[in-house]
């Protein structure tokens, strides 16, 4: 950050140049926050955008290679792969060039839309404001009473002048005693530090006693026979996931929970009923769990993969209006708050007279949509071996690219990043480009999923990284920063992970393997938005999808979705159709944990609630409960990577484990550690002044 103390109005102004912390995601809980027993690698980071917003490149470059790239290997095959025909490890310069073209695809899409979307009263943009609050609290020096201070704000145009002299000054406030800290009392800087640090040395220590040590399990469960069906619940003891269900609150972990109840309790049950036994060369056990197991993998998960398929393209067509609207806008007027058109050749190469409006110019765009297609086509060459074939992809690439780019973007500012539904619409693309590819090259072509899954790949980081970016913006906009140094920064934000984050990518898959646990890799990372997009586009070219399940899937989602239109028009309850999708589709032991961490701070609230806790002051005590979130996300994260080291080094999964048969719990009591600290942080004051009235 730069501060700029001799600004026009003497005030000390703001310029945000560059906010980047590892992040990474979708949705309330993304589909790859389920990584089972073992490593929660990719909504870890993701959601720590809450606390603090990233620049979205190494979301974006991490999305392409967790979600889209490995998959499971089995099911994507590369003719240049070795003789059996499958991926074996990452393409170095292939993955890292694809994460680069989709990231910097994304930050294209962004800049013509920031001007119209940033003024745009509908799109609430709430990471954004929230990293500009963490921003303005954290580094806001402690003043003296009566002293006064800026006091950020979104920007405020009053007059249709072009001139930044025309640009009224920021509002001041004077601070009050019930502003400044006590003498000896922490600030809000040294709270945020000290929890963020808490719950990083809490995540750090769970993840290394139960993955290192092996001390308990990931995971704890209870499944039963009822008659002639299975009952199931399972529950993950990672403090990531009870930070993510913190975080993204007891709406969204009710919805997952619910679709996960749905799934195993009356799916699973109707699977059994109607659907073959297992065969006996599947060596599924007798056992109620590994019975349940089985129809949920091969049959009812399907549930879900219809609903995220249909939720996600009825969220986009939802949109469209929309987005058609700002992207005609943002090239007719410059500017969604000015009555004065600004010719769109002139926007081509020059920046705006006013520093808080000053876009990148819009040739770039368009010379980065003429150049970038030149190297996808060698690399698509490359891995698909025909020059047809990979010209295709590069044009679906593009044209997907740029409207599900602007896609994203309006998403994002609607439900927020963490909500944003681009599994769904990187789904609706591998669908899409499935169908194409198979009109071309006829069912049974081993190069028709790979082809589908690259283009998928690009689309998922061109998707995410736009709406990861008009949060960047948004949050820009408040803290009154120069819109063309944050797009450049974004630039520089995908161009850095790209060329690194196939290294860790490749650790972790010697380490941890992908896809079903095997003798190999019994600890296998089951990345399940990965696996999902590569059965569905190998489904379609091989025919080996349930269709039955999918479609009861998607008819589910278009009922819910026409209740949550209805719900939004008359203001009942809503029920997002893309939330409950996922829940379907998630193993309930993911959801469980996200569930139960929501609502220990929906308790927290409801304490404050009820304490009759001025809303300046919850917000404050709930942001130190997000920051002790955030931490054990960050913490766990860091401690799964550098676990990889030894393991790849050793060959051993279980080279520092210290017993033979884990203990469950020690993972009951870091349930126990996590809910007891996301309740009591919140209300740390209000219980200690009820007790000692008590006293």
């Amino acid at each position: 950050n730069r501060h700029n103390a001799s600004s026009r109005h003497g005030t000390c102004r703001c310029e945000l140049l560059s906010w980047s912390v590892h992040g990474d995601g979708d949705f309330g809980v993304d589909p790859e926050l389920n990584l089972g027993n073992d490593y929660f690698v990719y909504s870890k980071y993701r959601t720590v955008q809450y606390a603090c917003n990233d620049s979205g490149g190494e979301r974006s470059a991490n999305r392409s290679k967790q979600w889209v790239m490995p998959g499971r290997w089995t099911d994507l095959h590369d003719t240049r792969a070795g003789a059996n025909g499958f991926w074996d490890d990452i393409l170095y310069l292939q993955t890292a060039g694809i994460a680069l073209v989709g990231g910097l695809l994304g930050v294209a899409c962004s800049i013509p839309l920031r001007a119209p979307m940033m003024e745009d009263a509908s799109l609430r943009f709430p990471e954004g404001v929230v990293t500009a609050q963490v921003l303005t609290t954290t580094m806001t020096e402690e003043k003296a009473v009566g002293e006064t201070t800026v006091e950020p704000a979104a920007p405020h145009y009053e007059k249709e002048s072009f001139g930044a002299d025309d640009c009224l000054p920021p509002p001041t406030v004077t601070l009050t005693e019930a502003a400044v800290p006590a003498r000896g009392a922490l600030t809000s800087r040294q709270r945020a530090l000290l929890y963020l640090s808490a719950g990083s040395l809490v995540g750090a220590l769970a993840k290394l006693c139960s993955d290192g040590f092996r001390l308990w399990s990931g995971t704890g469960d209870v499944a039963f026979f009822a008659g002639s069906v299975v009952l199931y619940l399972g529950l993950n003891f990672s403090p990531a996931l009870f930070g993510v269900g913190s975080i993204v609150g007891a709406e969204v972990g009710i919805l997952l929970f619910g679709g996960s109840l749905v799934n195993w309790w009356l799916c699973v049950p109707l699977a059994m009923t109607f659907e073959p036994p297992p065969d006996d060369s599947m060596s599924v056990g007798s056992d109620p769990k590994s019975q349940g197991v089985y129809y949920w993998a091969y049959y009812t998960r399907y549930v879900g993969v219809g609903a995220m398929l249909v939720g996600g393209i009825l969220s986009v067509l939802a949109l469209s209006q929309k987005l058609v609207q700002g992207i005609a806008q943002s090239v007719t007027s410059g500017d969604g708050n000015e009555r004065e058109a600004v010719p769109w050749y002139s926007r081509l190469h020059r920046l705006h007279p006013d520093r808080e409006r000053q876009d990148a110019p819009l040739l770039s765009v368009i010379a980065f949509a003429l150049v970038v297609p030149i190297p996808l086509l060698f690399m698509f060459e490359y891995l698909l071996d025909s020059l047809g074939l990979a010209a295709t992809a590069v044009v679906l690439s593009m044209l997907f690219g740029l409207v599900f780019g602007a896609t994203g973007a309006f998403m994002a500012g609607l439900v927020g990043s963490s909500n944003n539904p681009v599994s769904g619409v990187t789904l609706a693309t591998v669908l899409s480009t499935s169908l194409v590819f198979l009109l071309i090259l006829g069912r049974d072509s081993p190069k028709g999923p790979v082809s589908a899954i690259l283009v998928g790949s690009v689309i998922a980081c061109a998707a995410s990284l736009a709406g990861d970016n008009m949060q960047d913006l948004k949050c820009g906009a408040i803290v009154r920063s120069t819109p063309y140094k944050l797009q450049m920064m974004q630039s520089l934000g995908v161009v850095i992970p790209a060329f690194t984050l196939p290294l860790v990518m490749q650790l972790i898959i010697q380490a941890y393997g992908i896809g079903p646990p095997s003798e190999e890799y019994p600890y296998s990372l089951p990345a399940p938005q990965a696996t999902l997009m590569a059965e569905v586009a190998y489904g379609i070219f091989f025919g080996s999808l349930p269709y039955v399940w999918i479609g009861a899937g998607g008819g589910m989602a278009l009922v819910v979705f026409v209740y949550d239109m209805v719900a939004q028009r008359r203001g009942w309850l809503r029920i997002p159709v893309l939330a409950l999708a996922l829940g379907l589709y998630l193993q309930i032991e993911t959801n469980t944990a996200v569930f139960l961490g929501g609502m220990a701070t929906f308790a927290a609230v409801s304490a404050l609630r009820y304490a009759s806790v001025g809303e300046e002051e919850r917000v404050s005590k709930l942001q130190d409960a997000t920051m002790f979130a955030a931490g054990a996300i960050s913490g766990e994260a860091l401690v799964g990577i550098s676990l990889a080291v030894p393991i790849v080094i050793s060959g051993n999964v279980n080279v520092l484990a210290l017993v033979g048969e884990p203990w469950n719990w020690g993972g009951l009591f870091v349930v126990a550690s996590m809910m007891a600290s996301l309740f009591f942080i919140p209300t740390r004051g209000l219980i200690t002044a009820r007790a000692a009235a008590f006293l």
